[in-house]
C-alpha cells in the first residue's frame, strides 16, 4: 500500500509470484465478515499446505 496524495491509502499491484506470501498478511489484517469464516479457513488451509509441499506451491504459482 502506498499513500495517495490526498492522504488515503492506495492499493499497489500484486505480483503473482508473491501473491500467496502476501495473502496471509492481508487475511490477518482483514478478519472475515459473517459468513466468510469457512472460505477463510479453506484459503488458509491451501496456503499452509503449499508451504509444506513445494510441488503444490509450484502448481499454484504457475501461470498459464
Amino acid at each position: 500500500m502506498e499513500r495517495h496524495p490526498a492522504g488515503r491509502l492506495r492499493n499497489t499491484m500484486v505480483f503473482p509470484e508473491k501473491f500467496f506470501d502476501q495473502l496471509l498478511v492481508v487475511l490477518a489484517d482483514a478478519p472475515p465478515l459473517p459468513g466468510e469464516e469457512a472460505r477463510y479457513a479453506q484459503v488458509l488451509a491451501v496456503v499452509e499446505a503449499a508451504k509444506r509441499d513445494s510441488n503444490l506451491k509450484a502448481a499454484i504459482d504457475r501461470r498459464p
